[in-house]
């Protein structure tokens, strides 16, 4: 896994010590956990994992935000005085009929559904906060395995 980020904090379990990782570095990890806090209003991502010399190590990303879409001609402009919303911005993407869609960003993850009950459909509102980073960062979890090609359909 590679992750780039402006501010990423990585800890050293065993010295207890945190150093800060520029965003041009990269370190590569086998990724094992993943969890999030709310740090003073602001969702915190923690990644935890081990590198290729089995070192464990605990990457903490800020500036993420959760978010789920709405289609357009559903947005209400008010939504965005509510005190939950981040941010509101019409995207490219679409629904599969093609209909527009508005991007409600929001400033933790448990005002997600807070919001998504104002609208009578949503897009990726169900999806958790931790999954959400993960897709946002284009980072992949599984293990590699190995079975006889007889037993592969």
């Amino acid at each position: 896994m590679s992750i780039a980020a402006s501010d990423l904090i990585a800890d050293d379990e065993q010295s207890g010590t945190s150093t800060s990782v520029k965003s041009e570095e990269s370190i590569s990890l086998f990724l094992t956990a993943i969890e999030y806090t709310d740090e003073k209003g602001k969702p915190v991502t923690h990644l935890f994992g081990r590198d290729e010399d089995r070192q464990k190590h605990h990457i903490k990303v800020t500036g993420h935000r959760p978010h789920f879409f709405v289609k357009e001609d559903d947005y209400r402009p008010n939504i965005e005085n509510h005190h939950a919303v981040y941010n509101v911005e019409r995207v490219e993407d679409t629904t599969l009929d093609d209909d527009p869609l508005v991007k409600v960003t929001t400033y933790l993850p448990k005002q997600v559904s807070d919001l998504r009950d104002m609208f009578d459909e949503t897009f990726e509102a169900d999806v958790f906060y931790d999954n959400r980073f993960l897709i946002d960062q284009d980072i992949y979890t599984g293990v590699k395995i190995t079975v006889p090609k007889k037993e592969v359909e």
